[in-house]
């Protein structure tokens, strides 16, 4: 099969979002009023899908939708952004998905209530000609029909796959064989333990990367407003085109010594490196402080799409970092993919984006 070098394809979530904007979340029978509402798009792979489109990727992004004025309104605005939506399937009589969010501007927090669509399953492959593409990126959203393609013929484009792992969509039928395949994993915190079991983080990132005896090439957790962190092979680190000193790496014990050592100063560099029983592992700030924070809705999402970008691009893992972390800080600026950097914002913030 002959693959498109610069082409991607993402199956998951896509939703449309009602956010609502609070001084501080209600207790139980408050009433209370809005400081702002918008409705914008949302969803994993959504998000996602924008921000390759608007850093010049081919993008295919596919899901279920119902027949109604939301999955108008969706398939829209993603061909808007130059989001190919020709796989998408409609079902007459399904309600397209939506969220009612409530942002906390007290705590800089978000709750999301979802009424889903519902997945995309095996059999709906028989109805869908799946492109041969070098990247996959999936979020857990049709993990029966995600796992089925895995496992079928498609695979032998040898794509890369990069899964974002939600701990809320981990005991779905199917998400072990998406964990399993995939090469990279980009994960909340809490997600790494509760599927391991392991107690620690960095603990449970180790066996995660080595989890069915298929290592992973890396395993990236998210950290909220301490930034993320990244745990490679210290083997590996000097293939991924790293240039931070190793000499300077500190040995840490568990995540509570790494949480002590990155929280002790502001004045710390962007990237800084640590070992980790036989790991190396990066970690990378925020470009904004709490306080710029606005809206923190999709803020992963498009952290993930930047992952999937440098990917392609074969970015080192600090250039990968920072470009995620940089999408990601301007997203919590604003609400919807108006806040989503373009190609141009990007070459004046880097010195080596696009060469």
């Amino acid at each position: 099969m002959e693959v498109n070098s610069r082409r991607a394809l993402a199956i998951g979530a896509s939703v449309i979002d009602y956010i609502g904007l609070v001084e501080k979340y209600p207790k139980v029978d408050d009433k209370i009023r809005a400081l702002s509402c918008e409705t914008v798009l949302g969803g994993n792979c959504l998000n996602a899908s924008v921000v390759l489109a608007r850093l010049g990727i081919s993008i295919q992004l596919t899901g279920k939708l119902g027949e109604d004025s939301l999955a108008k309104q969706i398939l829209t605005s993603l061909k808007n952004e130059g989001v190919d939506v020709s796989l998408f399937l409609e079902k007459k009589g399904a309600t397209s998905s939506f969220t009612y969010v409530i942002v906390d501007m007290e705590t800089k927090s978000r709750t999301c209530i979802n009424n889903p669509c519902e997945d995309l399953l095996p059999n709906d492959l028989a109805n869908m000609k799946i492109p041969p593409v070098p990247l996959l990126l999936i979020d857990g959203k049709h993990t029966q029909f995600v796992a089925e393609l895995l496992k079928s013929s498609w695979m032998e484009c040898n794509p890369k796959i990069l899964l974002d792992a939600e701990t809320e969509r981990m005991n779905r039928e199917g998400f072990g064989v998406l964990v399993e395949k995939s090469q990279y994993i980009k994960c909340g915190q809490s997600f790494p333990t509760a599927f391991t079991g392991k107690k620690d983080i960095l603990e449970a990132m180790v066996s995660l990367r080595h989890l069915n005896k298929i290592e992973k090439k890396w395993i990236l957790t998210t950290l909220g407003s301490l930034g993320s962190i990244i745990l490679v092979s210290k083997d590996s680190y000097s293939q991924l085109h790293c240039k931070l000193d190793e000499k300077s790496f500190i040995s840490i014990e568990d995540m509570n010594h790494l949480t002590k050592l990155i929280s002790s100063t502001t004045e710390r560099d962007h990237l800084v490196g640590f070992y980790y029983a036989e790991h190396t592992v990066i970690h990378c700030k925020p470009f904004i402080p709490k306080e710029q924070i606005i809206n923190t809705t999709g803020a992963g999402d498009v952290y993930f799409g930047s992952l999937g970008y440098s990917i392609l691009c074969d970015h080192s893992v600090e250039q990968m970092m920072s470009l995620a972390s940089y999408i990601s800080s301007m997203k919590c600026t604003k609400s919807g993919v108006e806040a989503i950097p373009n190609k141009e914002d990007l070459k004046k913030q880097f010195s080596w984006f696009g060469n």
